[in-house]
């Protein structure tokens, strides 16, 4: 799986990503002020959406998880 998580400041290459049945898993990692920042996202796919949860590592801190959701592309 290739692509990038598009946020409010930043566009993120996606690394790592897996897909085995309806079942996603991708890492974005990305350097800053605070050092590396690795977000690791697991999700369900249903139709054209995911919805999962996302770990954040900044550093050697774990910033704990959130949900996310995110819809196929039109093109």
């Amino acid at each position: 799986m290739t692509g990038t998580v598009n946020k409010s400041t930043s566009t993120e290459v996606i690394t790592n990503g897996a897909a085995k049945g309806d079942e996603v898993s991708f890492q974005t990692i990305r350097e800053g002020k605070a050092g590396k920042t690795t977000s690791t996202y697991s999700g369900k796919i249903s139709g054209d959406t995911i919805k999962g949860t996302v770990e954040i590592d900044v550093g050697d801190r774990k910033l704990g998880s959130q949900d996310w959701e995110a819809d196929r592309a039109k093109e």
